[in-house]
């Protein structure tokens, strides 16, 4: 470690003599309106984005280019989400390098993230930069996360905790609303498919004068593809404002809504019976408000608040199968968040980032199964200070980043998170070398630490370090590239229940476990042509825990996508789109919920999307958009969550007109 040290130095006293002095910085964070969490500044498509330098906010918590920053991060625009036709921000997920996506069977049903193989409730989720992670359970459930008026969603692989705090030691994902630009437009959109699926959709998008605008109105339901209790209804709105009150200085607004209905056939999978009548009922708000303001060239700051609310609920009751193990559950919970950034960037050479942040986490549990009555009610609050520093030296060759954050949280106390990074361009070849180290965190979950008979006070946070190295190399300007990456992480304090009255099996959680993951990411694409773009990514894990093999973690999983795009017929404004992809997860540990610890098997994918649009001259309407796709091209018989079977082959089609 000290070599590493006495490295670093070395190279910045080398660096620094060379650097370009006064030069205006290429991308000030002062130059824009939005360079926070909710920027909605679109990067480039995939094809042109190593050509044109995508900016990403999520690394940084301030506008970046991409290649600046050492973290490995995938952007997926809203043309690749059109492209995919990816109705469910889980779809599109699956297909983000060391992501594992696995779903409890039919849609709507529990649905959970891991990335480069740590727990669910180790990633952190933003939604135009508010937490959505369950105040209860600790992990975000994206069941019903759904891809209206998305601009893009930044995912970054990797330790965050310096920027974010707990629960980002796998990553962050960042989902970001769209802003609305130009002449006002709107779309309205409708779709079938099997199993009795329909989907309608109104977005809109615009600006006049000070005021940009944009959101959209959705709602799908099914029946699902078993032949009772299977349904799922969704019904979600969205809107985002800017309003510009100062050239320098932008009023801010974000509000969602959600109201989402699901029929749980396999919520007696443990009996082996189906269940004819258990549902589970959600409703949403997210609202946030912010301002930004630039002063000067150098300096910005942004102030900001945000209030989230969950009502779930869960019924079941007597049936045929099982007439005792009836019961309801209401989990109301809050998150209210308070946040201060301010930025100052100095020529060329620095971005100072400095923050403050408080939230205020509630839940209001109440459960009754089986006669036996559950009730608990918390409110703990989180104080957090972050600072970080950017360089860019070495003629723009040489990036380094270090900062670290303090949490003070008032149930498990105070937490330091340092973490630092080095990017390092060699232009003559196209190569970007890259590396770091980071540590991070989880605070214990409510249901952790006050659940009855389970939850335990006294635990500490789970705590992490990770290193990482990599290298991104472009060939034929830039025809093809390659990302490869090595990472190692190890969380120490893993919280675990263990049995402590075995005769009345009674479970406590406490801090004993500890885990090692190590693994290799590999990302090529190749631009064939202007029109054809073939992109994969491969991943390799390898675990080593106290406790036994990771559950529903594959050691081995991949994906090869293929997009083409061209006018169809010569002379006219239109355009088709043939996308394509086959995702590989191999075996994996799991738990069935009758025949106990098994290895689920691997499993292939293959889904098809396809598109045409045509301009509509002279007509009331600009565009006219026909659309299909289909999932499990094979009908591939396959679990994602062991005892839970993944939907056989399905399909919808639509149209879309745009005005």
């Amino acid at each position: 470690m000290r070599r590493v040290v006495w490295c670093a130095v070395a190279l910045l006293a080398w660096c620094w003599p060379v650097a370009e002095l006064g030069a205006q910085e290429v991308h000030e964070a002062s130059a824009s309106q939005d360079n926070n969490l909710t920027s909605t500044e679109k990067p480039p498509s995939r094809e042109t984005a190593s050509r044109l330098n995508p900016v990403v906010v999520t690394a940084t918590r301030t506008e970046t280019p991409l290649r600046e920053t050492a973290a490995s991060v995938t952007v997926i625009d809203e043309q690749e989400i059109e492209q995919r036709q990816a109705e469910t921000v889980a779809e599109v997920l699956r297909t983000v390098p060391g992501v594992d996506i696995v779903q409890n069977g039919s849609r709507g049903t529990t649905t959970s993230v891991f990335i480069r193989g740590s727990e669910s409730d180790q990633t952190l989720v933003l939604v135009d930069g508010v937490e959505v992670n369950s105040v209860t359970l600790g992990a975000a459930d994206f069941s019903n996360m759904t891809t209206e008026n998305i601009d893009r969603i930044e995912v970054l692989r990797g330790g965050g905790g310096t920027l974010y705090g707990s629960q980002a030691i796998g990553g962050v994902i960042n989902i970001l609303s769209k802003k609305g630009e130009g002449t006002p437009t709107f779309s309205v959109s409708s779709e079938g498919g099997n199993g009795a699926t329909h989907r309608e959709v109104l977005s809109f998008s615009g600006s006049h004068g000070i005021v940009g605008f944009s959101g959209a109105i959705a709602n799908v339901d099914t029946d699902g593809f078993r032949t009772f209790n299977d349904g799922h209804r969704n019904f979600t709105a969205n809107g985002r404002l800017d309003v510009s009150l100062l050239p320098q200085g932008t009023l801010r607004g974000f509000l969602r809504y959600g109201d989402a209905k699901a029929g749980l056939f396999n919520n007696k999978n443990y009996l082996g019976v189906p269940d004819l009548n258990a549902r589970q009922l959600e409703n949403s708000v997210l609202a946030k408000g912010e301002w930004e303001h630039a002063l000067g060239s150098s300096f910005t700051y942004r102030f900001a608040g945000a209030y989230v609310k969950s009502n779930q609920r869960f019924f079941d009751d007597p049936d045929v199968f099982d007439p005792f193990g009836s019961g309801i559950s209401r989990i109301p919970t809050e998150l209210k968040i308070g946040e201060a950034q301010a930025n100052y960037s100095w020529q060329n050479l620095s971005v100072t980032t400095a923050g403050f942040e408080f939230k205020d986490r509630s839940a209001h549990v109440r459960s009754n199964f089986g006669g036996f009555r559950t009730e608990f009610r918390k409110s703990p609050g989180n104080f957090a200070y972050y600072l970080q520093e950017r360089l860019r030296l070495c003629d723009e060759r040489l990036f380094v980043t270090a900062g670290f954050r303090v949490d003070d949280n008032d149930d498990f106390g105070t937490h330091v998170t340092p973490a630092w990074s080095l990017a390092y361009l060699i232009p003559q070849t196209g190569t970007k070398l890259k590396g770091g180290y980071a540590e991070g965190f989880r605070a214990p979950n409510f249901n952790e630490l006050f659940y009855p008979d389970f939850g335990n006070p006294d635990l500490g946070s789970e705590e992490s370090s990770e290193w990482n190295a990599g290298i991104e190399q472009q060939l034929g300007d830039p025809r093809f590239s390659l990302e490869a990456t090595y990472f190692s992480r190890r969380v120490k304090g893993l919280i675990e229940g263990v049995l402590v009255d075995p005769d009345n099996f009674i479970f406590q959680a406490q801090n004993l476990g500890r885990v090692d993951v190590q693994g290799l990411e590999v990302i090529p694409v190749v631009q064939l042509s202007s029109q054809l773009t073939l992109n994969g990514h491969f991943t390799f894990l390898d675990f080593d825990t106290q406790s036994g093999r990771l559950l529903r973690r594959p050691t081995r999983h991949g994906a090869v996508h293929v997009n083409y795009q061209t006018p169809l017929v010569r002379g006219w404004d239109d355009v088709l789109n043939l996308h394509g992809s086959v995702r590989v997860v191999g075996d994996r540990d799991d738990v069935d919920p009758q025949l106990g610890p098994r290895t689920n098997p691997m499993f292939a994918r293959t889904d098809v999307a396809v598109s045409y649009t045509v301009a509509l001259r002279g007509a009331v309407a600009s565009s006219l958009t026909f659309y299909g796709k289909i999932q499990n091209l094979f009908d591939r018989d396959y679990q994602e969550v062991a005892g839970f079977r993944s939907p056989p082959f399905t399909y919808v089609a639509g149209m879309r007109m745009a005005f």
